[in-house]
């Protein structure tokens, strides 16, 4: 038996806790590597080793979550602040 499977959780109680939260004005944060748990979410900073890989509203960063998986693309560029700007963040050798 995994140490993690003792973990379970009641993702519907979940959400209907950090909904509670969102609407007593209160910041949370969300670790996670479940993609469900970003719909209670109104911004998403995504990290890969270490690096900012992308930071938006979720709308956006799941639409280019979306784009990057159809195309195959390796890496996601920065996406910054809710006017949709771009930025990309890697760099030529």
């Amino acid at each position: 038996m995994s140490p993690m499977s003792r973990f379970r959780f009641d993702q519907q109680a979940l959400g209907l806790a950090l909904e509670r939260l969102k609407q007593a004005g209160s910041v949370v944060v969300v670790i996670t590597h479940k993609l469900s748990l970003l719909s209670y979410c109104d911004d998403v900073l995504i990290l890969n080793a270490g690096t900012v890989q992308a930071v938006g509203p979720r709308a956006q960063i799941v639409d280019r979550l979306a784009k990057v998986r159809a195309t195959g693309a390796p890496a996601l560029a920065v996406v910054e602040g809710s006017g949709g700007t771009t930025s990309d963040t890697r760099r030529s050798k």
